[in-house]
């Protein structure tokens, strides 16, 4: 029985590992009009997620974002932490605040596309579902039929993205 009971915690502990690692150098991406959002897996415990505009009129400081995370592996889920996240710091908002940008490319980055409205409480505007690019504290991802799925929430709406 107690040989039983090691062979289990050997199996378990080898399979964790072992998972945890199907992760290291894949990457997955969600792709919108103008925009590619890419979850980069570096290692088996650091990841990037990388925004990219598609558009040669935006500022230089927003047209590829990057935030590096440390993740752990736990079956179906993935917790990821942003690097530069200390536990004063870690409420963010649910995106990042990209200043109005006058594109022609990507006119959901203007000014007058964030003042738009839809009609709806659960309708995104053109800035919302093209241009919020997620901001990432200790969230967390789930894997569902090999694509990834990360949902952000904040008290009026949700953003979902989801990575093959």
């Amino acid at each position: 029985m107690r040989f039983s009971g090691l062979l289990i915690l050997a199996v378990l502990t080898f399979g964790a590992c072992h998972s945890t690692k199907e992760l290291n150098g894949k990457t997955f991406s969600y792709e919108s009009q103008r925009r590619t959002l890419v979850v980069i897996f570096k290692s088996d415990s650091t990841c990037v997620l990388k925004n990219t505009f598609h558009c040669n009129d935006v500022s230089k400081d927003i047209k590829e974002i990057m935030i590096s995370c440390t993740y752990k592996r736990a079956g179906d889920l993935i917790y990821i932490r942003n690097v530069n996240c200390t536990d004063d710091n870690c409420k963010y908002d649910l995106t990042m605040a990209i200043p109005p940008q006058e594109s022609q490319q990507c006119g959901f980055l203007s000014d007058d596309a964030r003042k738009s409205r839809v009609a709806g409480p659960n309708y995104l505007t053109p800035y919302e579902k093209f241009g919020s690019v997620p901001n990432v504290d200790i969230d967390t991802l789930r894997i569902i039929k090999n694509r990834i799925v990360l949902s952000k929430k904040d008290s009026r709406r949700n953003i979902g993205f989801i990575f093959k």
